[in-house]
C-alpha cells in the first residue's frame, strides 16, 4: 500500500505547474505538517502538548492519524496518552444509538435478545449490554431486556424491571404476535451467527441473520463468506475504510487531496492525489496539495507563490496591483503596486491587463474600462485570496455626494467586477438621488460577481416657493404693494354767498404689472348753469313743463335738461360703473325762496358702482408621474409638483357723481345767487392678484443598482447583494397669499345751501384674487435595481436569480400641497418600494 503517490511529470502537467501558486511558504498560520510554518522556531506547536506528542483527536500520534477514521463505527472518539510509555492512541468515547461497545475496538449493532437461551447475563450482555438472564416460564433461563428502554412488541414489563413475553412464556401465541426473539443462525459447519425470529401466525419463522457483514475477518451474516461487502471479486480489500484488510483506511492527509483504494496486482494500494486543480509542492502530505492551478482566465487564486518551485516567492508584472499603501507613480507591478482603482484601470487600459486590488478602503469613484477586469478579495501580499477574509469597500470621496461609486458606459467587450463591496453616498442637495451603481447601455458581457452594493439615502424635496418668495419677479418687495389705492372725497359745495366750482373726487390710481386698475373719478361741481328763464319750459325742473293731461313726456326733458358733470367707470375687466347722471334744480319762476326740485329727475349725488374682485388662482397638482432619470448622473428622483396659477386683477370702483345745485334762472326776482352740490367722490382702486405658488421638488430616490438598458438584456448579475436605503420626502408646496385689499370709494361732498344736494360716494374696488397654492411633489423611491428600458422576461429573471436583495430602506412619503385662501395645491405621489423597478 502505498501513502501517497505523485503523478509523473508530463509535459502537460508542466505546463500547468507553471500556473501554480504557494499557500504555505514561512509566514502561514501553523499547520500539522512536521514544518515551521509561521517561522516562530517551533514545530507543529499547536498540535503536540508539553512532551512533544501529538494529542489532538485530528493529529494522535503523528499528523493527519484522525480517530474519527481509525474507528468510523464510533459516534464520538478521543486521542488518549499512555502514562507510562509516553505514547498517543485513539479509543471510542461513545457509539451511536442502537449501537454498542464491543471490547475496545468497535460499536457493534444491538439486536433482538428476547428469550435466547443464556445461562448467565454475559451471554445477553454479547448482543443487549443491559440484558439479564432470567427464568421465565418453564422455558429455563432465557434473555430478557430492561423495561427502562421500552419493552419490545409482545413483550411486557415484570414487577422484577425486565421485559417477559405477554402471558410469562416465550411461546408464539396470539397474546406474542410480532414477538422478535433472539436465535443462532447455523451455517451448517458448526459456525453459528447472531439471529432473529418473529412470531406470526403459525408460528416462529425461520431464523434470519440479525446482523449485516462488518468488517471483522468473520462470516456475521452465517452466508459462508467472509467480510464479501469488502472485498472486490479477487477477494482483494478495496474499501475506503477497509483497504488491504479491515480497520486500515484510506483517507486524505490533507486538504485538496483524493484518496482511492485500487486492486494492485495480488494486492492493493492506496493512492492518494491531488484534486483537480492542485498540485503537490513542498512534500508534505499533511499539508495536503498546497499550489492551486490557475487556467490564466478570470482571477488568481492567489499571486506572488514560488511559480518555478524554488523556494523563493516571486514577483509578476501579469496583473495591474492596487493596495492601499502603493502610490500612483508605481507601475503598478507586484513589488511596487499603485494606489487608486481608477488610475490601475488606465494603466490597465494602456497595459492589456487586469486590476487586482488588495485589502483595504479605496476612494471612489471608478468608470469602467472595456476588457479590463478588477479582482478584489487579495491579501495585502497577493499570496491568498479570501472575499470574506481580505474585504475590499469602494466608497465615494471626491465626486458629488449621492453619486454613483461605480459607472459603466456603453461597454461591450467582456468585463468582470468581482470581490468589493460598493458603498453608496447619501444626497445632500435638495431633491438628490443616491444611486450606488450606475450601468448605461453596457452589455451582457460586462459582469459583476460577488459584489456587495450599500446603497446611500436619496435627499428629500424642496419646498415650493410661496407667493412672497416671486413678488421679485414683479418687480415688488412686498405684499402690501397688491394692495389698491382708494379714491379722494368729492369738495364740499361753497359757503353761504359764494359760488365757487366744486372739486371731483379722484379716483385710486393703480397698475398690476402694466394692467390698468384704477378707480374712476368723481363728478364735478360749480355755478349752476341751465339755461332756463321764466316763461319757457325749463327742462331741469323735471316733469313741471312738460306734463299734458296729467302725461310727462320724459323723453323730451331729458332732451332739454343740462346735467352735471359725468362721473368715471372704474378701469379693469369688470370696473364699477360711475354713478348716475343728476340734474341742478332751478328757481320756482321768479321766487328766490324757493326751488325746483322735482323728483322727476335724479338731484342726489349718485353712488358709483363697486368694481369685481379678481379670481382666486388655481391650485397646482400635486406629483403623480414616474420617477425620472438623470442619464448623465445616473440618479433617479421623484417628480416635480406643479406651481399655482396666481389671482386675477380686482377691478376699480366708478366715481359718485355731483349732487344738484341751486339755479337761479332769468327773470326771478330777489335777492339770491346760484348755489353748487357738493363733488362726486372717486372710486377706490382694485387690488392686485398675488403671484402664484410654486410646485415643490421631488424626493431623491435611492438606488442601489442602476440599468440604462441598450437593448432587451444588460450586464450580468451574478452573487450580488444589494441593501436598499431610503428615499426622500418629497417637498411641500409653496404657500398661496391672498390678494391686494381693494381700495375705498371717496365719500361725496357736502352741500351747505338747503337746496342743494350732497355728492355721490365713489364705488370700492374689487380685492385681488388669491394666488393658487404649489403641488407636492413626489416621494424618492427605494430600489435595489432600477431599470429603464423594456427588459426581456429572460433577463429579469436572471437578475433575480443572479441578486440577493435586502430591503433596509423605505420610500419616501409625498409632499403635502401648499395652503392658500384660495385654491390650495394638492399633494405629491408617494415613492414606490419596487426592489427591482422597471421604468415604464
Amino acid at each position: 500500500m502505498s501513502w501517497f503517490v505523485r503523478a509523473p511529470v508530463t509535459a502537460a502537467s508542466f505546463a500547468l505547474l507553471a500556473g501554480c501558486y504557494e499557500h504555505h511558504l514561512c509566514g502561514e498560520p501553523e499547520s500539522c505538517d512536521y514544518a515551521d510554518n509561521d517561522c516562530d522556531d517551533l514545530v507543529d506547536e499547536d498540535f503536540v502538548d508539553e512532551a512533544g506528542v501529538y494529542v489532538t483527536a485530528e493529529h494522535c500520534g503523528g499528523c493527519g492519524v484522525a480517530c474519527a477514521d481509525v474507528f468510523p463505527t464510533a459516534l464520538e472518539t478521543e486521542c488518549a496518552v499512555d502514562a507510562e510509555e509516553g505514547f498517543a492512541f485513539c479509543r471510542i468515547v461513545s457509539c451511536p444509538e442502537g449501537f454498542h461497545l464491543a471490547g475496545d475496538g468497535a460499536c457493534v449493532p444491538d439486536v433482538p435478545v428476547a428469550c435466547l437461551p443464556c445461562t448467565e447475563d454475559g451471554d445477553c450482555a454479547l448482543r443487549d449490554p443491559d440484558a439479564v438472564c432470567v427464568e421465565i416460564g418453564d422455558g429455563g433461563l432465557r434473555c430478557a431486556p430492561l423495561c427502562a428502554g421500552g419493552c419490545p412488541e409482545g413483550t411486557e414489563c415484570a414487577p422484577a424491571g425486565h421485559c417477559v413475553p405477554v402471558g410469562g412464556d416465550c411461546a408464539c401465541n396470539e397474546a406474542t404476535l410480532g414477538l422478535e426473539v433472539g436465535c443462532l443462525v447455523d451455517r451448517g459447519d458448526g459456525h453459528q451467527c447472531v439471529g432473529v425470529s418473529i412470531c406470526a401466525e403459525g408460528g416462529f419463522g425461520a431464523c434470519e441473520p440479525a446482523v449485516d457483514e462488518a468488517c471483522n475477518d468473520q462470516d456475521d451474516d452465517c452466508d459462508g463468506a467472509v467480510d464479501e461487502d469488502f472485498r472486490d471479486e479477487a477477494g482483494r480489500y478495496v474499501a475506503r475504510l477497509h483497504c488491504g484488510g479491515c480497520a486500515i483506511p484510506c483517507v486524505e492527509p490533507g486538504p485538496n487531496m483524493v484518496a482511492e483504494c485500487l486492486p494492485d496486482g495480488a494486492g492493493v494500494r492506496c493512492d492518494i492525489r491531488c484534486e483537480e486543480g492542485f498540485v503537490e509542492v513542498d512534500g508534505i502530505a499533511a499539508n495536503g496539495c498546497e499550489c492551486e492551478r490557475w487556467d490564466g482566465t478570470g482571477p488568481p487564486p492567489d499571486v506572488g507563490g514560488d511559480v518555478d518551485c524554488d523556494g523563493v516567492p516571486d514577483d509578476t508584472a501579469d496583473f495591474v496591483y492596487v493596495t492601499s499603501t502603493g502610490s500612483d507613480t508605481n507601475p503598478g507591478t507586484l513589488a511596487r503596486p499603485m494606489r487608486t482603482i481608477q488610475a490601475a484601470l488606465a494603466r490597465g487600459r494602456a497595459e492589456g491587463k487586469d486590476v487586482l486590488v488588495a485589502r483595504g478602503i479605496y476612494d471612489g469613484p471608478f468608470d469602467l474600462v472595456g476588457g479590463v477586469s478588477v479582482f478584489g478579495g487579495y491579501r495585502p501580499d497577493f499570496r491568498d485570496r479570501d472575499l470574506e477574509l481580505y474585504p475590499v469597500l469602494v466608497e465615494r470621496t471626491s465626486a458629488p455626494p449621492g453619486s454613483p461609486v461605480l459607472t459603466c458606459r456603453t461597454v461591450t467587450a467582456p468585463t468582470r467586477v468581482e470581490g468589493f463591496v460598493l458603498a453608496g453616498s447619501d444626497a445632500t442637495a435638495p431633491g438628490e438621488g443616491s444611486t450606488a451603481v450606475w450601468l448605461d447601455r453596457c452589455g451582457p458581457t460586462v459582469e459583476l460577481r460577488q459584489v456587495t452594493v450599500l446603497a446611500g439615502r436619496g435627499s428629500d424635496g424642496a419646498r415650493g416657493d410661496d407667493s412672497s418668495d416671486n413678488l421679485a419677479d414683479w418687480g415688488l418687495r412686498s405684499l402690501d404693494q397688491l394692495d389698491g389705492a382708494s379714491g379722494t372725497t368729492g369738495a364740499d359745495a361753497g359757503t353761504v354767498g359764494l359760488c365757487v366750482p366744486v372739486s371731483a373726487g379722484r379716483g385710486g390710481r393703480k397698475s398690476c404689472r402694466a394692467a390698468n386698475v384704477s378707480g374712476g373719478d368723481g363728478g364735478g361741481g360749480g355755478c349752476p348753469e341751465s339755461g332756463c328763464v321764466n316763461g319757457s319750459p325749463c327742462g331741469n325742473a323735471g316733469c313741471t313743463d312738460y306734463t299734458v293731461g296729467g302725461v310727462c313726456d320724459f323723453d323730451a326733458v331729458l332732451r332739454d335738461a343740462v346735467p352735471n358733470p359725468a362721473a368715471g367707470a372704474g378701469r379693469g375687466p369688470a370696473g364699477g360703473a360711475a354713478g348716475e347722471l343728476t340734474y341742478n334744480a332751478p328757481t320756482n319762476r321768479g321766487v328766490c325762496n324757493f326751488c325746483d326740485d322735482n323728483p322727476t329727475l335724479p338731484r342726489n349725488g349718485g353712488n358709483g358702482g363697486d368694481g369685481a374682485p379678481g379670481g382666486d388662482g388655481a391650485g397646482g397638482g400635486g406629483c403623480g408621474g414616474v420617477p425620472l432619470l438623470d442619464p448623465a448622473s445616473g440618479r433617479v428622483r421623484g417628480g416635480d409638483g406643479a406651481g399655482g396659477t396666481s389671482g386675477g386683477n380686482g377691478s376699480g370702483g366708478g366715481g359718485g357723481t355731483a349732487g344738484a345745485g341751486y339755479d337761479v334762472i332769468g327773470g326771478t326776482s330777489g335777492d339770491c345767487a346760484d348755489r353748487a352740490g357738493g363733488a362726486g367722490g372717486g372710486g377706490g382702486s382694485g387690488g392686485c392678484g398675488a403671484p402664484a405658488a410654486d410646485g415643490a421638488t421631488g424626493g431623491g430616490a435611492s438606488v442601489g443598482i442602476a440599468i440604462r438598458l441598450g437593448s432587451s438584456a444588460g450586464p450580468t448579475l451574478d452573487s450580488v447583494r444589494v441593501v436598499t436605503a431610503s428615499g426622500g420626502s418629497g417637498g411641500d408646496g409653496g404657500i398661496g397669499a391672498g390678494g391686494g385689499t381693494p381700495g375705498v370709494g371717496g365719500l361725496g361732498g357736502t352741500a351747505l345751501y338747503w337746496c342743494a344736494r350732497n355728492g355721490g360716494r365713489g364705488g370700492d374696488g374689487g380685492r385681488g384674487g388669491a394666488g393658487g397654492g404649489g403641488g407636492g411633489g413626489c416621494g424618492g423611491g427605494s430600489h435595489a435595481i432600477y431599470l429603464a428600458g423594456t427588459p426581456s422576461d429572460a433577463y429579469l429573471g436572471a437578475i433575480g436569480a443572479g441578486t440577493t436583495l435586502d430591503l433596509a430602506g423605505v420610500a419616501g412619503a409625498g409632499g403635502r400641497g401648499g395652503f392658500s385662501p384660495g385654491e390650495p395645491g394638492t399633494a405629491g405621489s408617494d415613492g414606490s418600494a419596487e426592489a427591482i423597478f422597471v421604468a415604464p
